[in-house]
């Protein structure tokens, strides 16, 4: 029963101090019985069964002392709490209502607060309503009394005064002391300190209240104080104590509270006896019952138990065979599971097959297995050593990692197959087949090699645009200083040399762009906006049997992109496509534009992994003849093409492109079925950097031809040039002249100590320091080589004098 269904009686004959407290146990939640005379409250004790009795102790006809006595004397009554109640202030009747049986005492001028908190502990205490039986109180044991005090005169007082009580009073000093006392002897009553040093009385009074809540007989706990206010009752009383007693008060009231306390620790160890004796007598009585029936029954099913034994050595003949099925079920049911009679029909199939085939349960069950779901291997042919036919033949496990299973709707899936017999008096009577789908492993697995072969064919491409690089340099940047030395006549064959050479250097970036090392100016772009305005370009460079139609989505978000890199993957798709339906054909090339949403990360047909997020699209649409798998697995590759003419580096470079801006490709194309090419840019910003710059210039670059170049081209423009071969050159000329260089001209690929350890050194040693590089790499890639240096100028090799000199002439006047 919780705290606020319980029942007191009031026993309080002034009608103006009854209603008061009646108002006030009415607010709390209690139940409140009043009546005005100990005779009458006599009365009504057996039929309310209340859970606290609060009475004044003058009552009429009768004191509150006799009226304690009379309720500790009825069996019925006896461990009902009491909290008597005086408006006098006197020690003797304090002692008198304590003696009498009284658990509590109060006057009624006390803090409301601290009344409340009285009656609370004594409701904690009580019972309940059922009544309890008395024992005889054992008299002839000592009360043993455990006293915990700082001081020692306090200490010796109350020994001497418990000690005329003819009590056995130990002191302890302190409260660790006490608490090992306490788990080595037996009390019953501990008198603790509120206020102590090294542990105060509440902290020992919450251990000792956790030491006593194991005990089968736990003893009393008394909190003493000299500071007699509410927050101390408050503290002692929350720390578990049973009752709170001012040091300032007569020893008799002191005695009396213990006393009191120790007649309701008496009185609940003679219930409990006596209730255990109760329960025993009751268990020996059920038991007797029990045995005589188990006895009458004993005989009645004698004839039926032999019977049911009969029965079940049947029973257990069959479930030991059904019990090695299910073990061969569990021990290999991985994911899709069957089991097979001799014959290879189902009889049993899981879930996860249902849904790995499509077939419904009952499709399955009874049907050949290896049949139904037409095993074969790999290249297409039928299985001739299907574990299930193998395992059902010979009685031994196998494994086959090559199948190929097709499910209800006709698409076919790689599995991996283990197949085990289950064998019953030597002979094989069914199997169980366990089928795993490896369909995308296999395809991890396939993009996996595609993604290494297209790296290491970048990474040959961009090495093979990178030497080329270099003997263009000094190809185009001979033929540029000789244009302004030759005379008239010979000049046009210096500008055939130079438009070779320029058309080598666009081989070369394209090249470079399928190697994804690129030359980059990123800006924010509307996609819509730079498709528009190359329309009608884009309608001349198909027949004119085909038409370009554009759906172009308005108020796309800005997509970080190269222009002149996007219109290139623009041209090539759409003259990819136009190429797809054939100039003798009429078709349709659609270009749209639209904002996407990726939900979860996938794989394009470039192998790259693409993350979930906004992306912009580029779809470019034909009505071609389409692709095979084998085509689009390849046509991304460098100077592969299915064209009679045509370098196949077009998809090619679209591919380095999109890679070096972090977008993705996906193809949709069947034979017969026209492509589309969807090209993803992700919606994102990304800020433009702006190069650093400033007059002797050191130029570092271990092709001599292009150091030739580079010191008559500086010394044109009237530059004062040094030269070195490597790095290490570099950094003893470097030394050599200190103050005395104000650009350095870096070739970025050289042996002994390249261009990016040189880079960090010479920032180690000079911070300030300004550099121009140069590579036949572009400047993605540079700048990727020496990111921890911040923005580098660039020039991109192959380049004219006068690109030179522009450069050059930016970097002396960058701050």
């Amino acid at each position: 029963m919780s705290e606020q269904q319980r029942r007191i009686l009031l026993v309080e004959d002034s009608h103006t101090q009854a209603e008061r407290f009646r108002a006030l146990f009415h607010d709390e939640g209690w139940d409140v019985a009043c009546v005005s005379s100990a005779e009458e409250a006599l009365e009504r004790l057996s039929g309310l069964s209340p859970d606290l009795v609060v009475l004044d102790f003058h009552l009429p006809g009768m004191e509150g002392d006799a009226f304690c006595r009379e309720i500790r004397m009825n069996v019925n009554t006896r461990g009902i709490p009491v909290l008597m109640l005086t408006a006098e202030d006197a020690t003797d009747i304090e002692t008198r209502g304590l003696e009498s049986g009284a658990d509590d005492y109060l006057s009624k001028a006390a803090d409301t607060d601290v009344l409340l908190l009285r009656v609370r502990a004594l409701l904690r205490k009580s019972p309940g309503r059922e009544p309890v039986l008395a024992a005889a109180e054992d008299s002839f044991r000592r009360p043993r009394v455990l006293a915990i005090d700082g001081s020692p005169t306090y200490l010796e007082f109350i020994a001497r005064e418990l000690g005329a009580e003819n009590w056995v009073v130990a002191k302890s000093p302190s409260g660790r002391d006490a608490l090992e006392r306490l788990r080595r002897e037996s009390f019953d009553c501990v008198l603790i300190d509120l206020v102590m040093l090294e542990m105060d009385g509440a902290e020992v009074g919450r251990r000792v209240a956790e030491l006593r809540g194991g005990m089968e007989r736990p003893f009393a706990v008394v909190i003493l104080t000299a500071h007699d206010g509410k927050e101390s009752l408050v503290r002692a009383l929350e720390s578990g104590a049973d009752d709170f007693i001012s040091k300032s008060s007569e020893p008799s009231v002191l005695k009396a509270r213990i006393r009191a306390l120790l007649r309701q620790r008496a009185m609940a160890d003679q219930n409990r006896r006596i209730l255990e004796e109760f329960k025993n007598k009751e268990l020996e009585a059920m038991r007797a019952r029990a045995e005589k029936e188990t006895a009458e029954m004993r005989a009645m099913l004698a004839e039926k138990l032999a019977a049911a034994n009969r029965d079940l050595e049947i029973a257990n003949r069959k479930l030991t065979d059904a019990l090695e099925v299910t073990r061969a079920i569990t021990d290999h049911a991985a994911e899709a599971l069957f089991l097979t009679n001799a014959q290879g029909r189902a009889t049993f199939v899981n879930p996860a097959a249902e849904r790995l085939f499509g077939f419904g349960r009952e499709e399955l069950l009874g049907e050949v297995v290896h049949e139904k779901l037409c095993c074969t291997r790999t290249d297409g042919n039928p299985s001739g050593d299907c574990p299930l036919s193998d395992a059902l033949r010979t009685g031994r496990r196998f494994t086959a990692h090559d199948g190929v299973f097709r499910r209800k709707d006709g698409s076919s899936m790689d599995v991996a197959c283990s197949c085990a017999p289950v064998i019953s008096d030597g002979a094989v009577t069914a199997a169980v087949l366990v089928v795993s789908d490896i369909s995308e492993r296999k395809r991890s697995e396939e993009r996996l090699r595609r993604t290494q072969k297209l790296e290491s064919i970048g990474v040959l491409a961009g090495g093979i645009a990178h030497d080329f690089n270099n003997i263009l340099v000094g190809v185009l940047g001979t033929a540029s200083l000789l244009e302004t030395e030759v005379p008239p006549n010979a000049l046009e064959g210096i500008r055939s040399i130079m438009d070779s050479a320029q058309r080598a250097a666009g081989l070369t970036r394209q090249l470079l762009a399928y190697a994804g090392k690129g030359q980059f100016v990123i800006r924010d772009l509307d996609l819509s906006a730079v498709v528009r305005d190359m329309t009608g370009l884009l309608r001349l460079s198909v027949p004119k049997s085909i038409e370009v139609r554009f759906d172009l989505a308005r108020r796309l978000p800005p997509a970080p992109a190269d222009p002149t890199q996007f219109q290139q993957i623009v041209m090539n798709l759409v003259i990819n496509g136009g190429e797809a339906i054939g100039a003798e054909k009429s078709g349709t090339v659609l270009v749209c534009t639209r904002a996407v949403q990726i939900a979860e990360p996938f794989v394009d047909a470039t192998g790259a992994d693409i993350p979930p997020g906004d992306y912009v699209s580029l779809e470019v649409q034909d009505t071609g003849c389409g692709m095979e798998r084998e085509t689009q697995a390849r046509i991304f590759e460098p100077f592969f093409t299915t064209k009679f003419i045509g370098r196949g580096l077009g998809l090619a470079a679209v591919s380095g492109i999109v890679r070096s801006h972090k977008g993705a490709i996906v193809i949709d194309s069947a034979p017969g079925a026209g492509s589309t090419f969807r090209v993803l840019f992700p919606a994102v910003k990304s800020a433009e950097a702006k190069p650093p710059g400033g007059p002797t210039v050191l130029v570092v670059d271990d092709e001599e031809g292009v150091r030739d170049f580079l010191v008559r081209a500086l010394h044109k423009y009237g530059y004062e040039v040094v030269v070195a071969s490597e790095g290490k050159e570099a950094l003893a000329l470097w030394e050599s002249r200190p103050g005395g260089i104000d650009l350095v001209l870096l070739d970025l690929i050289m042996p002994v100590m390249g261009g990016h350890e040189f880079v960090a050194e010479i920032k180690r040693r000079e911070p300030a320091v300004k550099l121009l590089l140069t590579s036949g790499y572009e400047e993605t890639e540079v700048r990727r080589l020496c990111a921890a240096y911040g923005d580098l100028l660039f020039i991109q090799k192959p380049y004219s004098a006068q690109e030179l000199a522009d450069k050059v002439k930016a970097a002396l006047e960058q701050g």
